[in-house]
């Protein structure tokens, strides 16, 4: 919280803190505590599922190629059977399928759980959208490194500038996000204290003057969303080289290593670089969004802090010596 939040003892409402820096762990921690068990644990057990899952995905996707590698038998090897390639194939879907379902459930009931203890706002999407693309971008990568040891070698250097990049760019879209929520709070405050003092506002003419501090307010709040939008599209250029240039050093080692790799390895390989630059830009935007989806989750957490005023006739008034001991007119 901003150092600038030190009560002033002549002032009964205090400006709204700001949270600063990076989203800690311990918000992160404290929103999973909120399903009813170990905040760690859970993510733990949720991030196994999806690799589990996206592990049998990438399983389907090279039995395919393993079937027809071994159709060359069929006809002359006695013991080829198409029917148990297919049998395996459809079991291996099957599984791929339940697996699927069972790691989105687990996912939903989790953030259920905690949205029910922090707010009616659901933030499941963003942290769906971060295991799913960070999963499959993992099965991607492990893919395209089987089929060398030089292509995993060389994914060193560009993961660096790709984390580099990312943490670059939350550092200005969650401070550009939480600016956002507060100068969004500002135009509903505002409409509802129209709403509820239309019959004044009318009586004093004040019309105008209350038409433009909603457009002060709007614009204000605009401001920082067209930020918060222009600086994704900063992100998504550098990603889509970055991503092309992966594509480039599969293509070119495989290529030059014609003969030397089983087809169905370089097969896959190719195929899995190729969907690098859409799983790149979600991965990181999803981490993005999730991160600016816990700036809520943190203010939530931080006015749980604030202490409750005592509701009886035995409280303490605040700023007691400041209050009047009697009124006349």
């Amino acid at each position: 919280v901003s150092d600038e939040s030190a009560d002033d003892p002549a002032k009964l409402i205090q400006e709204e803190d700001r949270v600063k820096g990076k989203v800690s762990g311990s918000t992160y921690k404290s929103y999973f505590d909120e399903t009813g068990f170990d905040g760690v644990t859970v993510v733990v057990v949720i991030f196994l599922a999806y690799i589990a899952s996206q592990s049998v995905r990438t399983l389907v996707d090279w039995w395919q190629g393993h079937w027809a590698k071994n159709m060359a038998r069929d006809g002359v090897d006695p013991s080829y059977s198409g029917t148990w390639f297919g049998m395996w194939y459809f079991g291996f879907i099957v599984i791929c399928s339940v697996m699927t379902v069972a790691r989105g459930l687990l996912l939903l009931e989790s953030c259920m759980r905690s949205s029910k203890n922090l707010h009616d706002e659901l933030f499941r999407r963003q942290y769906e959208n971060l295991f799913q693309t960070g999963a499959a971008l993992l099965g991607s990568l492990v893919v395209c490194a089987i089929a060398s040891f030089w292509i995993g070698l060389s994914y060193i250097p560009m993961l660096y500038v790709f984390v580099r990049m990312g943490m670059y760019f939350k550092k200005t879209s969650r401070e550009v996000k939480r600016l956002d929520g507060i100068s969004r709070t500002a135009v509903f405050n505002l409409f509802g204290e129209t709403i509820s003092g239309l019959s004044t506002i009318r009586a004093f003419n004040m019309q105008r003057t209350f038409r433009e501090l909603n457009k002060r307010a709007v614009d204000n709040n605009t401001t920082f969303y067209f930020f918060y939008r222009v600086s994704g599209r900063w992100l998504s250029t550098r990603l889509d080289w970055m991503s092309a240039l992966i594509i480039f050093v599969v293509s070119v080692y495989l290529v030059a290593s014609k003969g030397q790799l089983n087809s169905v390895t370089a097969g896959i390989s190719l195929t899995y670089s190729l969907m690098l630059t859409s799983m790149v830009q979600w991965v990181v935007r999803a981490a993005d969004m999730t991160d600016n989806a816990m700036t809520s989750v943190e203010r939530l957490l931080h006015f749980r802090t604030i202490p409750t005023e005592d509701d009886t006739e035995s409280a303490t008034p605040i700023n007691a010596e400041l209050w009047p001991s009697r009124g006349a007119i």
